[in-house]
């Protein structure tokens, strides 16, 4: 049986939608979109592209071995979303991810920052998820190893190195 880990990034998405209205949810908070990824950063993988092209350019060598996920925190980006049917459902899917202009204002986030890592679980956190994430993290072979241990500390988030910290 093969595993592979997997990381879910999520982004607040800020703007209009095609007739000017702001794109939010009923609450008036941002919508949040997410993509999954094996968490590799072979030349092939998918997460390795994406990050490169959020970047604007490549890794070195020194910085995939040095490679933090936790800096993406609060790193901003353009999200190109596509949207496809299925079943008669639309569905939203993060299609590209580009730097953000320098010119462009950064908005104020609205959601707090959250890095959840299943070997040190902040329970807390985990009960702030929708079913459908805690059902995905709940299948996960390190949590069916014996369940969580809450985490009191958390994870930090890294040193700010830039426009672009990662």
């Amino acid at each position: 049986k093969k595993t592979a880990r997997k990381v879910l990034i999520g982004w607040e998405v800020f703007g209009e939608d095609s007739d000017g209205m702001p794109i939010q949810n009923d609450d008036g908070r941002p919508f949040i979109i997410g993509q999954r990824y094996t968490l590799s950063l072979h030349k092939k993988a998918k997460l390795r592209a994406d990050l490169e092209a959020w970047r604007g350019r490549q890794f070195t060598d020194d910085e995939l071995r040095g490679f933090d996920v936790q800096k993406l925190l609060g790193a901003y980006c353009l999200v190109n979303v596509t949207h496809s049917g299925k079943d008669g459902k639309v569905y939203a899917n993060v299609s590209s991810l580009t730097p953000l202009p320098r010119q462009m204002p950064k908005p104020d986030g609205v959601n707090p920052l959250q890095f959840f890592n299943v070997n040190e679980p902040d329970m807390t956190m985990f009960e702030t998820f929708s079913n459908g994430i805690k059902d995905k993290i709940k299948t996960c072979a390190e949590w069916q190893k014996g369940g969580p241990v809450a985490d009191e500390n958390g994870p930090s988030n890294g040193d700010d190195d830039g426009d672009i910290p990662f």
